[in-house]
């Protein structure tokens, strides 16, 4: 497999990666969400987005590679999507994290894939998640700090650890 073909087979992976971690939450999120209001309506567009994104990646299978890395995110993340235990607002709280951990990586298709994130079909499903993100916080204080600690702890970097000596000098 030559350079080209690698970096297609990441922005691949990267883009079925963003909308599995995008669906899962939105979809637990659904059944709580009033019917015909803003954000249901707003979560309506994400979903039309996210399918029409999703017919971009069918034109090829995952390889086992990738497979691999889409189920080692997903059992990073199963501890954070058992809340059984949760009373309804932890509950609530910790779904909306989860939707922002999918945002987050919907837009860094959009910013680090050209073959999907450059599409029209990707900047509406970035422009739709992203305004679902801002009702989320609006309903859900603090569910975007939690969703980047998520994100953060995926890619091995700790959301609470101080700053480095030379990022306090460079601010």
């Amino acid at each position: 497999m030559d350079n080209q073909q690698k970096e297609l087979a990441r922005q691949h992976t990267r883009a079925v990666l963003a909308l599995t971690t995008l669906t899962g939450p939105l979809e637990v999120l659904e059944p709580a969400v009033m019917p015909g209001s803003k954000f249901a309506q707003q979560m309506q567009k994400v979903f039309r987005w996210r399918d029409e994104c999703a017919k971009l990646t069918k034109t090829k299978r995952l390889s086992a590679g990738a497979k691999r890395e889409l189920d080692a995110v997903c059992i990073k993340l199963a501890p954070y999507m058992q809340t059984e235990h949760l009373n309804h607002d932890a509950r609530l709280r910790q779904w909306a994290a989860l939707a922002w951990v999918g945002i987050i990586y919907a837009l860094g298709v959009k910013c680090t894939c050209p073959d999907y994130g450059k599409s029209q079909q990707w900047i509406y499903l970035d422009m739709t998640a992203w305004t679902l993100g801002q009702m989320l916080m609006q309903m859900v204080p603090g569910c975007d700090v939690d969703g980047t600690a998520l994100y953060m702890m995926l890619h091995g970097e700790d959301w609470d650890a101080p700053e480095l000596p030379q990022m306090q000098e460079a601010a």
